[in-house]
């Protein structure tokens, strides 16, 4: 999943993040290099959001209310 979060920054996410883990800070090239298809959703709008199944699989964009850390 991939978030272009109301404040304008990025948000990756892969899988399921267990309560006790901490989340870890990449740069979007390192990112790029992990996956460039990433690519494909650079032009997310901020307050959207792309997920998709599997890598290779099409992105599916949507818009997502801002929560409490979201505003």
């Amino acid at each position: 999943m991939v978030y272009h979060d109301h404040e304008g920054d990025w948000q990756f996410h892969a899988g399921f993040i267990e309560p006790e883990e901490r989340p870890s800070l990449f740069c979007l090239g390192c990112i790029y290099d992990l996956d460039p298809t990433v690519a494909a959703v650079a032009d997310l709008p901020v307050g959207w959001m792309a997920s998709r199944d599997v890598v290779g699989a099409t992105w599916q964009r949507e818009p997502y209310e801002a929560d409490d850390g979201d505003v």
